[in-house]
């Protein structure tokens, strides 16, 4: 069976290594990561690590994923945090491949607003 190729473009945020640890065991997943030389991702036996530097522009990064999207069959880009599905918002040349189901930018703009998503919540008629 052939693996799935996952590229995970925000491999520095904290949960990175659990995401990539799940399908990592089951042996079924190629897991590439965009990640820093200080986080844990980046040594993890289940992942390909792609060095970025702390702090990388929007240019770094996508110079990165062209690089790492031209040369693997990548199957699904896999953004685990906010920070990666903002990524995918904002350059439309990656929509071109498969990405994980993300919410919309306006629904994150909403959640990530802490008033924003109070009035939300308010006006579901949901306690907050």
């Amino acid at each position: 069976m052939n693996k799935i190729n996952i590229l995970i473009p925000d491999g520095d945020d904290d949960r990175t290594i659990k995401v990539i640890q799940s399908p990592g065991i089951s042996g079924l997943t190629r897991n590439f990561v965009l990640t820093n030389r200080g986080n844990e991702a980046h040594y993890s036996r289940f992942s390909t690590p792609f060095s970025i530097s702390r702090g990388a522009d929007q240019d770094e990064i996508n110079a990165l994923l062209k690089r790492v999207l031209g040369k693997y069959a990548i199957d699904v880009i896999l953004p685990v945090a906010e920070k990666g599905i903002a990524h995918i918002h904002q350059n439309d040349w990656l929509k071109q491949w498969k990405t994980a189901l993300v919410p919309d930018a306006e629904a994150m703009a909403r959640v990530g607003n802490k008033w924003e998503l109070h009035n939300t919540l308010q006006s579901l008629g949901l306690d907050t």
